[in-house]
């Protein structure tokens, strides 16, 4: 076992203090980061970006892991109008702030980023002590453009909250980073050169609490962007000016800093108490930076060394010591008192929720309070129950009796609960994976005993979050937080920070150890995204195919696509300009409104209208009608609503590569067909009823012939022919039908019915002429053909099946009918044998033989036929047929299948029926199969 963590820890008063290693051997671009670089650091500290510090204007900006690693480079091709101004962290996107009064949010690390303006719509908020804003602001004119404008000059750029804060010479500019919602502050009376730090005290949503340095005194700035005003409070201190403010995570108490007395305040929030003055005089340099350590203690960063402050001015040091042993003299010594000479380490520190984070020459290190959990465990002379049971383990191997007295004593007391809840709390504290490893075994040999009380999900859950917190916290992973921050954030923000990286299947192992559902989706949508940007050189299609093929893998079977929105990927698709991939993702998206939006975006409007009226929603599809009066003129309405080949245009769109894929015919077919006259009658009596005009436009474009021509087609059939019969009979009556259809042959609209009521009246015809009796009495093929099925025509009726594209199951299904209802059975076993000359002995149908013997049984057919199609029902189980042969009355055969099957207690089900029928024969032959089956 390690020696006990205890050793390294340091008290300060009654708490103690421990400093972990995070990552040892780093190797950073630069020797000093503090000296040479211009550091920003995201919230919480995973990844740090720096700068040249010698360049007023930085155009590359480097973003490292904590580990050390450079994940990317920001290069800015920057001109004497366009340049950098300042960089800063939003979570983990990078906000670079440009002199163009542009800021850009990069959301990615391969240079995806999003622009924004700080100028524009600006919110200018008032002065809730005075009813207009301070000033007039000052213009200017732009002498490229003669246009008036107001200069902005920012000098400093921070982030608070979900606010970038742009501090500019003479007023503050808030921009919304969810929202990007600007809002400007004007006070031209405190000028930005008098001005020194700028420390947030709370932020929410709707407002931001914050405190400025102004020369000797403190400066309070309450912003409620809700109601659009802010309130400026001068405090009236006389103890600045503040060089350094720090405020704790919590926002109760600040920490300022004045370099002129070299002193330290901490004071509460309202800036009325002082708690801690602190001398600083005598420390080896002034303070290079000033944070708190979680919500406990000061900490300052001095040449090579890190400073804790508790209460009562008491204080541990931590040192690092740069100078190598060779080179190590007096001289050296005293000249590295120079405050001027940078030589030295200067530890760079940042406030966490918990700690504090250190990075110095070549570590990371994380400062911290020891949590009571880990003060019982581990601290020399504990007596509390975990620490009893760590112990079980190192006297197992050596001391049995003595693990065993422990656990005895544990268990009769009723702390082993206490132990081993304590020992899991402590675990998830460890950064170190032997002491994580050793209080683990101490859990599994504490369980073995807890007599079935002990909740074994929640080890299984520790143990998982500590493999992901290990896999996290390597150095080519670079997320190195505590147990404390992840709960902090959520492990949903873990989740976003590793798809960042584009370590999708890590990812995936974290979300199926840790069980989370709502991470899996936003996976899945980032590594399409992804795909999409670096396939450049993939078809549309076969891009299409992959993503589908990912959103549907079997690995995901529990999380069907129509659960995940592609509106993500389509924006990507979007931008990268590849619309025909658009066209398709849409097919996959589940809403219908997303649908239509999406469309619209890429402006194909008729395949809305379509997706609309498919997702049969009434207030989608007058919705989007609304939306087109809004931004359509009339004549385009009009064209959109007739157009005649809208199904020609839903088939163009699905006959692809992807339409050949089984799992994905379900999303690309054709659902409902949309014809003209159903989106035209939609829009006449929803839309156009309300306004007359329209309605009379729509009315006069439509030209109302149609509604005649279906009036027509509608009476076609109701009147009958009156002539003489003789020789010319049949032409005469297929020469009347002919004129009464006349009118609406060349009806557009109703081109497709024109044409099969024109070669029904042909076969109709031909029919009538050949067979000398008239066919002109039925009103569609199916009955034609059940006609010529009850005339024994089976050959002529097979041929205009074919001709017509009537399906086999369907014929079948019609001559089934015929059959039965006209108590023809050998004309039916006549037909099903003539369509199995081929193949005697094993007789097909294209509808089954369960259907026939349905029929057959309703209508009374005769036993041996209905046994003989029961004989080829072979996609039945035994006692499916057993239960057929039954109501057939043929109980041998069900018998012999029961026989067959070998099921004795089916035989004497069926036997019994037997009985009841008083064939004493057939009761003696089944209960010699009975007898045979052992039964």
């Amino acid at each position: 076992m390690k020696s006990n963590p205890s050793l390294s820890w340091q008290k300060l008063q009654d708490v103690y203090y421990s400093i972990r290693t995070c990552y040892d051997g780093i190797r950073w671009p630069v020797d000093n980061l503090y000296a040479n670089c211009r550091i920003a650091m995201s919230s919480p500290l995973t990844l740090i970006a720096t700068a040249s510090k010698f360049v007023p204007n930085p155009n590359v900006i480097d973003v490292h892991s904590i580990s050390g690693t450079k994940i990317w480079s920001l290069v800015y091709n920057s001109s004497l109008h366009d340049h950098i101004v300042d960089f800063c962290f939003h979570n983990e996107n990078l906000c670079v702030v440009l002199s163009n009064q542009k800021y850009r949010v990069y959301t990615d690390f391969e240079g995806t980023f999003n622009e924004y303006s700080y100028t524009e719509e600006l919110a200018v908020l008032q002065n809730s002590a005075e009813s207009e804003s301070l000033t007039t602001p000052v213009v200017i004119t732009n002498l490229e453009n003669n246009e008036v404008e107001e200069p902005y000059h920012i000098e400093k750029a921070s982030v608070c909250g979900e606010y970038l804060v742009l501090r500019n010479r003479d007023k503050m500019v808030f921009c919304n980073l969810n929202t990007f919602a600007n809002y400007e502050v004007q006070f031209p009376n405190l000028p930005f050169s008098r001005q020194s730090e700028m420390c947030i005290l709370s932020s929410t949503n709707t407002s931001l609490s914050f405190i400025l340095s102004y020369e000797e005194t403190i400066m309070r700035f309450e912003v409620s962007f809700e109601d659009g005003c802010f309130e400026l409070v001068d405090e009236k201190l006389t103890v600045g000016p503040f060089s350094m403010m720090s405020a704790l995570p919590n926002g109760s108490l600040v920490a300022l800093l004045n370099e002129s007395i070299s002193k330290i305040y901490v004071i509460t929030k309202d800036l009325d108490k002082i708690l801690l003055e602190y001398d600083t005089s005598n420390e080896s340099s002034l303070p290079y930076m000033v944070e708190w350590a979680g919500n406990d203690a000061i900490v300052l960063s001095l040449r090579d060394e890190i400073k804790l402050i508790g209460p009562g001015q008491k204080s541990v040091s931590f040192f690092y010591d740069i100078i190598e042993q060779e080179e190590f003299s007096l001289e050296n010594l005293l000249i590295s008192q120079d405050d001027n000479d940078l030589s030295f380490i200067v530890p760079v520190i940042k406030c966490e929720e918990d700690g504090l984070k250190i990075i110095s020459k070549d570590k990371v290190e994380f400062l911290s309070r020891v949590p009571d959990c880990s003060v019982k465990l581990h601290l020399t002379g504990s007596s509390h129950p975990s620490l009893i049971l760590l112990d079980c383990v190192d006297k197992l191997a050596s001391q049995a009796s003595k693990a065993d007295s422990n656990i005895s004593f544990l268990k009769s007391e009723r702390l082993l609960d206490t132990a081993i809840s304590s020992c899991l709390e402590a675990s998830l504290e460890e950064f170190d994976a032997i002491w994580q490893q050793t209080i683990l075994k101490a859990v599994s040999f504490g369980k073995i005993y807890c007599n079935g009380d002990f909740c074994a999900d929640e080890y299984l859950h520790v143990m998982n979050t500590i493999k992901v917190l290990n896999q996290l916290r390597t150095k080519e992973t670079g997320l190195f937080l505590s147990y404390k921050e992840i709960v902090s954030i959520g492990w949903h923000s873990v989740v976003l920070m590793l798809l960042k990286r584009s370590q999708h299947l890590l990812a995936m192992k974290v979300a199926d150890l840790l069980q989370l559902e709502e991470s899996r989706s936003a996976i899945y949508i980032d590594w399409c995204q992804k795909k999409v940007r670096k396939e450049l050189n993939m078809s549309d299609e076969d891009l299409f195919i992959i993503i589908a093929q990912k959103l549907l893998s079997k690995e995901n079977d529990k999380h069907s696509i129509i659960q995940y929105s592609v509106t993500k990927i389509f924006d990507v698709s979007f931008q990268e300009g590849r619309i025909e991939l658009c066209k398709l993702l849409v097919d996959l998206e589940p809403s219908g409104s997303s649908k239509m939006k999406q469309l619209l975006l890429i402006k194909e409007t008729e395949l809305a209208l379509i997706k609309c009226f498919q997702s049969c929603n009434y207030d989608l599809c007058k919705l989007l009608f609304l939306h087109l009066t809004d931004t359509r003129s009339t004549l385009q309405i009009f064209q959109i609503i007739n157009q005649n080949e809208i199904k020609m245009a839903v088939e163009a769109n699905t006959r692809t590569k992807a339409s050949e894929y089984e799992f994905l015919k379900s999303f690309l077919r054709e659902n409902l067909f949309v014809g003209g006259d159903l989106v035209g009658a939609f829009f006449q009596h929803s839309i156009a009823s309300t306004d007359p005009t329209l309605l009379q436009m729509y009315l006069k474009y439509e030209d109302k012939s149609y509604e005649r021509d279906v009036d027509v087609l509608k009476s076609l059939r109701n009147e009958e022919p009156t002539f003489d019969e003789g020789e010319e009979f049949y032409n005469d009556v297929f020469l009347w039908y002919k004129q009464r259809l006349a009118p609406v042959k060349n009806s557009k609209r109703l081109k497709k019915i024109v044409s099969v009521e024109t070669n029904l009246l042909d076969l109709q015809h031909r029919l009538s002429n050949t067979f000398q009796r008239s066919f002109f009495e039925t009103k569609s093929v199916v009955e034609i053909i059940k006609k010529l099925v009850g005339m024994n025509q089976i050959k002529l009726a097979s041929r205009i099946v074919k001709d017509v594209g009537i399906t086999q199951e369907k014929f079948w299904q019609i001559a089934l009918e015929v059959f039965c209802k006209a108590q023809e059975f050998d004309r039916l076993h006549k037909f099903i044998t003539a369509a199995n000359s081929g193949n005697a002995s094993n007789w097909k149908s294209p509808i089954g033989f369960m259907p026939i013997v349905k029929s057959c049984l309703a209508y009374n057919a005769p036993k041996e036929l209905i046994s003989t199609y029961i004989g080829y029902c072979t996609d039945l189980t035994c006692n499916e047929r057993v239960e057929l042969s039954m109501a057939n009355d043929d109980y041998l055969l069900a018998g012999q299948d029961a026989f067959k099957n070998k099921d004795a207690a089916l035989l004497r089900h069926i036997s019994a029926k037997a009985g009841i029928a008083n064939d004493t024969a057939l009761v003696k032959e089944l209960e010699q199969m009975i007898r045979e089956l052992g039964g």
